[in-house]
């Protein structure tokens, strides 16, 4: 069992841990507080750490032989093996390479604390599952992502009867915001049209950041068409400004996105009613594949990448990895994975048509997903 707790020092997350006998694993509950002090990782991958460390644990436990076995003792006696037999166990449990590497990456982590002075268990490195300085399971190939077009998106979003459902997937397809950080969108981050020039087609905006350290959102200057824009700020100004309790909210920044229930959106909540929706379009022949919110975000990739933004490929790239928050080129790379050219002809054949622009592929979803309900 892991029950969290708010340090009154920082007011970060620590987690203490308990055995099947509701006993305090001192070890782990102490690597948690040294994570909590770091201030290295956001409260979510705390917890992460955290949980992978923990389900070790349990794996070493059950195939240890011993009963009782003090936990500090058990992770002494942890080897390479143990460790990859481990990571074996959870990719038969159905883990991806992804969630393999990740978890890799968090073992290592925390085996490499256990053999430093930090830990103050005066252990031999040379011991240490990961003293060779590697990871236990290969890189993950880089598979491009799946392919979705803004009509894919606009006879997705007309299928809502609630404009709260089509206003912030419109907004995540425009802006390529993850779903956790369109929960994070205020009313002041939006742009105000007004302060700029009236031929403007595109507007600055902050999106916070869903993997800050130390707690702290990371901030990022993203692009959002004007349609998108004016539609969002239809949508607040119309659906929630008239209902808002202004008690709760006297004071504070407001949230732009709401659900029918007059409370600000939760990303799981947006998660499970898009594959719901999804789900029932399929069953009744109406799609062929599941939409999550994440596909809005890599459709705004490709979107990116075929359109007028950016001179050549390289540029085009760069405004991604820009607009998407990503640390490292690599991380973008797989926008890149089909020819821009292949995919223009593509969509030629396929439509019959030009290949349309960032904006108006904006103003096509606006047209065929906005009503009046």
């Amino acid at each position: 069992m892991i029950t969290k707790f708010r340090s009154e020092n920082n007011g970060r997350p620590f987690f203490v841990l308990f055995d099947e006998k509701e006993r305090i694993i001192e070890l782990l509950t102490y690597y948690s507080y040294f994570l909590n002090c770091l201030k290295l990782f956001s409260p979510n991958s705390l917890e992460s750490y955290v949980q992978d460390v923990k389900m070790l644990a349990n794996f070493l436990l059950v195939n240890s032989g011993f009963i009782g076995i003090n936990y500090s003792i058990l992770f002494k006696t942890a080897n390479a093996a143990s460790v990859n037999n481990f990571l074996s166990s959870r990719k038969l449990q159905g883990s991806s390479d992804n969630t393999l590497r990740s978890c890799d990456r968090r073992l290592k982590y925390f085996f490499d604390w256990l053999y430093s002075f930090r830990s103050g268990e005066n252990l031999n490195i040379s011991q240490n599952p990961y003293h060779d300085g590697k990871l236990k399971t290969p890189h993950p190939n880089r598979k491009s992502k799946k392919f979705l077009t803004y009509i894919h998106v606009a006879e997705f979003l007309k299928e809502f009867e609630s404009e709260h459902d089509r206003a912030y997937g419109h907004f995540m397809y425009d802006t390529g915001a993850r779903v956790s950080e369109v929960v994070r969108v205020m009313i002041s981050d939006l742009p105000n049209p007004n302060n700029f020039p009236e031929d403007f087609l595109f507007y600055p905006i902050i999106i916070k950041g869903s993997k800050g350290r130390g707690g702290i959102y990371k901030e990022r200057d993203c692009l959002i068409s004007k349609v998108a824009l004016l539609r969002t700020w239809r949508y607040f100004n119309n659906w929630i400004k008239p209902n808002i309790d202004s008690k709760r909210f006297k004071g504070k920044n407001i949230p732009v996105f709401f659900n029918s229930e007059g409370n600000p959106v939760k990303h799981k909540t947006v998660t499970d009613l898009y594959l719901k929706k999804s789900i029932r379009l399929i069953e009744d022949g109406k799609m062929t594949d599941n939409i999550h919110p994440h596909r809005l975000r890599h459709g705004a990739g490709y979107s990116i990448m075929m359109s007028n933004l950016g001179k050549d490929m390289i540029e085009k790239l760069l405004i991604v990895k820009r607009q998407f928050g990503h640390n490292q080129i690599k991380s973008t790379e797989p926008y890149a994975s089909i020819p821009i050219e292949i995919i223009h002809r593509i969509r030629e054949i396929n439509m019959d048509t030009t290949v349309l622009d960032r904006y108006e592929e904006a103003q096509y979803i606006y047209d065929r997903t906005l009503t009046l309900k």
